[in-house]
C-alpha cells in the first residue's frame, strides 16, 4: 500500500475494508433485520429490535468488514467517504494506475478531511498535490468520480515521528466540487469536547484498507469498533476490535462516525494508527481536539441545503434541519410520515441515549434495553420465551437468554 502508511515506528496505519452502498434494507438493519438464535420466533418476537453487529452473526475472523454501514446513513452521506489515490504500478502487473493509499471524507463542497501522515512517502518526504487524487465510490478501480487535488494543508504542529495523535490531520482542497456531478452529502465534523458518553458504545468506521484476504483491496468497507478510552493529552480516542474486526492498512484518515444526540451524524475522529494485527486496538485523532487547525482550514458549510426544519422523507429516512445541521432517522418500513405539525419524521421516533446507557445495556425485568448509534433500543424477551439476563457472550452483554 502507500508509502505513507509505514512511517510511524512500530505501528500500522489504518484504512478499512470494502464497498459502502448497502442493500435497500440495510439502512434499517440496525432496527429489526437480524435475529440471534431465538427459539420461539413468533411474529411478536421477530418484529423487535435485535443487537446487531455483523460479526456477532458470523464466524468470520480478521478485519471482517462488510459493504454497508450498520448505522443510519443515507446513500448520499455514505458517498462522502472516499479514497486518496496515487499513481503507482498496480500489484501483479506492469501497468500504472491510480491506487488507493488512504481514506478521507468530504466535509464541504471541495474540502476533504484526512490524516496528515497520508501526505508523506515512506521516506518521510512530502507529496505534491498533483500526485494525489480523491476518488468517490464503492470501488476505486471504477470510481463514481475522480477529483484533482488543488492543494492541501497539514497541521503544522504534527510531527511525522513523534506527533500527537490529535494533530494528525490534514485538509485537501479539490479543484472542482464533486457535488457538481454526484449526489453526495458532505459530512460535518464534531466540535463537542464532551464525549465520555461514547465509552462502552460502538462507533462506525469506514475505509479502503487491506482485508484479511486481500492486501490490495480497492473497495470501501465498514465495521463498528468499541470505544474504550480517551487520551486528552494526545487528542486520541482508542477503540477496540475485540480480536475480530477493525481497520487496517489504507484506512488511515478514514472517519469514525456517530449520530450525536441520536440523529446528527458526525465525524468524531480520523484514523491515525493501530495494532499490526488489524483486529485489536486503533487510535483516532479527535476532531474537537484539533479545533483551531480545522476551523482555520475548513470553511463553514450549510449541511442542510434545501432541507428545512420541517424536513422530508427520502427512501424511508427522515431528514430535517436543526441548528444548522442535517438530522437523519431511519424509520421502519412505511413509517416516515408528515405529522400533525407538518414535520416529516418517523412515526415511532426513538429516544436519544442517556449517558448512563451503553451497548451492553441493562435488564428492566424481562426487557433488554441498550444504546446503539445514539438511540435507545428495546427487546421484550418474554415475547420470545426467554428472560433478560447477562449473556454468555461478553460483547452482547445484557440480553435475551434461554
Amino acid at each position: 500500500m502507500s508509502p505513507s502508511l509505514s512511517v510511524h515506528i512500530l505501528v500500522l496505519f489504518i484504512i478499512t475494508l470494502s464497498s459502502c452502498d448497502p442493500p435497500s434494507t440495510a439502512q434499517n438493519s440496525n432496527n429489526s433485520n437480524h435475529t440471534n438464535n431465538i427459539n420461539n420466533q413468533t411474529p411478536e418476537c421477530i418484529n423487535q429490535d435485535n443487537k446487531h453487529i455483523h460479526w456477532l452473526e458470523t464466524n468470520l475472523k480478521i478485519h471482517n468488514g462488510v459493504d454497508y454501514p450498520e448505522i443510519c446513513m443515507s446513500k448520499n452521506q455514505q458517498l462522502a467517504i472516499g479514497a486518496l489515490v496515487e499513481e503507482q504500478v498496480i500489484s501483479g502487473t506492469n501497468e500504472t494506475g491510480w491506487v488507493n493509499t488512504c481514506t478521507g471524507t468530504l466535509v464541504t463542497d471541495i474540502h476533504v478531511l484526512t490524516a496528515a501522515h497520508c501526505l508523506y512517502t515512506y521516506s518521510g518526504e512530502l507529496l505534491a498535490p498533483e500526485e494525489i487524487r480523491f476518488a468517490l465510490g464503492n470501488n476505486v478501480v471504477e470510481p463514481d468520480g475522480l477529483f484533482v487535488v488543488e492543494s492541501f494543508v497539514i497541521n503544522p504542529q504534527y510531527n511525522l515521528w513523534t506527533g500527537k495523535t490529535g494533530h494528525d490531520h490534514a485538509v485537501l482542497t479539490l479543484r472542482e466540487s464533486p457535488l457538481e456531478e454526484l449526489e453526495v452529502q458532505p459530512l460535518p465534523w464534531n466540535r463537542n469536547s464532551e464525549l465520555d458518553f461514547l465509552l462502552g458504545n460502538y462507533v462506525q468506521q469506514c475505509g479502503y484498507g487491506s482485508t484479511e484476504s486481500n492486501y490490495d483491496n480497492f473497495s470501501k468497507l465498514w465495521t463498528p469498533e468499541l470505544v474504550v478510552d480517551f487520551s486528552q493529552t494526545q487528542g486520541e480516542m482508542r477503540v477496540y476490535g475485540q480480536g475480530i474486526s477493525s481497520v487496517c492498512n489504507g484506512d488511515s484518515g478514514g472517519p469514525s462516525l456517530y449520530s450525536l444526540g441520536g440523529n446528527q451524524l458526525s465525524i468524531i475522529g480520523t484514523v491515525s494508527w493501530g495494532d499490526a494485527s488489524c483486529v485489536d486496538y486503533d487510535y483516532y485523532g479527535l476532531t474537537h481536539w484539533d479545533l483551531e487547525f480545522l476551523e482555520n482550514n475548513i470553511p463553514s458549510w450549510d449541511y442542510c441545503g434545501e432541507i428545512t426544519s420541517d424536513g422530508t422523507c427520502i427512501e424511508g429516512i427522515a431528514h430535517w434541519c436543526e441548528n444548522g445541521f442535517l438530522q437523519t432517522d431511519c424509520c421502519s418500513e412505511g413509517s416516515c410520515l408528515q405529522n400533525n405539525d407538518g414535520q416529516f419524521r418517523c412515526e415511532f421516533p426513538r429516544d436519544a441515549c442517556p449517558d448512563s446507557l451503553d451497548f451492553k445495556g441493562e435488564c428492566i425485568e424481562d426487557t433488554a434495553r441498550w444504546c446503539w448509534n445514539g438511540q435507545v433500543y428495546f427487546r421484550d424477551c418474554s415475547l420470545c420465551g426467554q428472560s433478560c439476563n447477562t449473556s454468555r457472550n461478553e460483547i452482547v452483554g445484557n440480553y435475551c437468554v434461554d
